[in-house]
């Protein structure tokens, strides 16, 4: 009898040995746990000082905004308040709080916290990035210019503890759409003091264990270049709609990783995909390929404080001789629309921008005028990108179309993802791979990025026409008098030429069956707490 039990149970351990390991996703599968590719190392998580969107993927799930957008539809809908009143001139927002809305650590989310949040987001000390987001509340230019710092003159008010106004300067009619924007998510004070953190960035009240937030999840872990793990947080108001156990964020930066990552069923969903794997993908019929148009643009912007790009007729000799037609058939593949305009047409009604009108010969021509004739005696400039397989293949693409039109060179030059950034904002470039998604489907978004003091003007030009006509346009009582300015703000882009537009976004991404009710939309904006995984 025991020479029997001896021998199933080694016929037992020979097929245990040979049964298929479950799969990262199989596995999440069973434990309600997602696997998400994330495009990058986070340089950190705090919502009024991070930049890329992969940092505020993150963000949208530890943070919860007065307002957040529909996953599909874009909709702006309550979310930290129940709702809110606009007054009849359009300049005062009335927003009423969730009375049960509370902070991971237990403590009730009250007005007050978010009018330390803008008081954080707009004080000079801290530059936050995106700063120039709240610039039209009443005061709030003098006091993040340094002209007062006597923040009860800002446009933002405690009425009471589940009470909170905001004025604004002019009418618009997306600002509830534009509290989605992660720079406006709301912090902690008594964290934030704790860490000494009001006024300076890259402190530690963002690590786990320390940090405190007041969205669907919360930070369980952060191993650096490995994962971040967060979990359903206890305290949210609607945790009982939350079925997912764990979201698990992974930083390959590049797509060929991620790819590889999701064949192998170590992910769920990829942040994008290697665009020699697209047309595959669209044959595949598990029909895992998601391409979603994009309101975006990739573009290079040229910093005309570094010789010869003061010079108009050398940015526009740059632009005129791209043919971005053929970097998204044989570079991008993704569906692209090839771009020579800055402005996406379709947000809001505005049908887009006037486009960079010119052909080879007419950059041949200018860059002569420019005092290079075939490009003799003009410097090697540097075209810096970020570390990512695609944005070298077109700063290849690009160097060698200049180099084949217009007979100069161009040296690339590759940077880790913080450091691009961080150069690109402090002027460290001369020509350097940008992208701008659209905060709120409006094309304001678009064109205020190149106002004289943008915080996201990067490049040094700064031109008072464009500056008069954006606040003529932010004071326009009807859309068909803002289109009409917006038009005049693209050609003015179009004539000048501080940045070259390469492309109109389509967002690629792989995503398994499993996953239900993953956000797809215009404005790549991630939500996670109505995501489920049904095998």
């Amino acid at each position: 009898m025991k020479r029997f039990t001896w021998l199933a149970c080694l016929i037992a351990l020979a097929f245990a040995g040979c049964r298929r390991k479950e799969t990262r996703v199989e596995e999440g599968n069973r434990l309600g746990i997602l696997h998400v590719g994330n495009g990058g190392e986070p340089a950190d998580l705090d919502p009024q000082t991070i930049i890329g969107a992969f940092e505020g993927d993150i963000a949208t799930a530890l943070f919860e905004s007065l307002v957040q957008l529909h996953h599909t539809t874009l909709a702006p809908i309550p979310a930290a308040c129940t709702g809110w009143d606009v007054s009849p001139d359009g300049r005062r927002y009335t927003f009423h709080l969730r009375p049960e809305a509370k902070w991971s650590n237990g403590d009730p989310v009250r007005s007050a916290d978010w009018v330390f949040t803008f008081q954080r987001l707009l004080s000079p000390r801290l530059a936050a990035p995106f700063s120039n987001y709240a610039t039209n509340l009443v005061g709030a230019g003098d006091y993040l210019g340094g002209k007062t710092r006597d923040f009860s003159t800002v446009g933002v008010r405690a009425v009471d503890p589940l009470t909170l106004e905001f004025t604004l300067v002019n009418p618009a009619p997306y600002f509830p759409t534009l509290l989605s924007f992660f720079p406006l998510y709301p912090v902690h004070p008594p964290t934030i003091r704790k860490f000494e953190a009001t006024e300076r960035a890259g402190t530690a009240w963002t690590r786990a264990g320390n940090l405190v937030s007041n969205g669907p999840f919360l930070l369980k872990e952060w191993l650096a270049n490995d994962h971040i793990t967060v979990v359903p947080n206890p305290h949210y108001w609607n945790r009982a709609a939350i079925t997912l156990r764990e979201i698990r964020f992974y930083p390959a930066e590049s797509s060929e990783t991620e790819e590889r990552m999701f064949r192998a069923g170590q992910l769920h969903a990829t942040s994008r995909v290697p665009p020699p794997k697209i047309d595959a993908y669209r044959r595949d019929p598990a029909g895992v390929l998601l391409l979603t148009p994009i309101f975006g643009t990739y573009y290079f912007s040229l910093n005309v404080r570094t010789p010869p790009l003061g010079d108009v007729r050398v940015r526009r000799a740059l632009a005129l001789v791209l043919d971005r037609k053929a970097i998204v058939e044989s570079v991008t593949r993704g569906d692209e629309k090839p771009a020579l305009a800055f402005t996406p047409g379709g947000m809001g009604g505005y049908p887009g921008g006037a486009p960079i009108e010119g052909n080879a010969d007419d950059a041949r021509r200018l860059l002569a005028e420019a005092g290079f004739p075939a490009g003799k005696g003009f410097p090697k400039l540097r075209l810096c990108f970020n570390s990512n397989e695609l944005h070298r293949a077109i700063a290849e693409a690009a160097q060698q179309m200049w180099r084949r039109e217009l007979g100069i060179e161009v040296e690339l030059v590759n940077r880790e993802l913080k450091v691009h950034w961080d150069s690109t904002r402090r002027g460290d470039y001369d020509i350097a791979r940008v992208a701008w998604e659209a905060v709120v489907p409006d094309a304001h978004d678009f064109v205020e990025q190149l106002r004289s003091n943008s915080s996201n003007n990067w490049t040094g030009w700064a031109d008072g026409e464009y500056d008069r006509i954006l606040a003529d346009a932010e004071k326009a009582p009807t859309n068909e008098e803002r289109f009409r300015l917006f038009a005049q703000l693209d050609a003015i882009l179009a004539r000048e030429v501080p940045i070259i537009p390469l492309y109109h976004h389509t967002h690629p991404a792989l995503v398994h069956p499993a996953v239900k009710e993953w956000p797809a939309n215009a404005q790549n904006y991630k939500t996670f707490q109505q995501i489920r995984l049904q095998p």
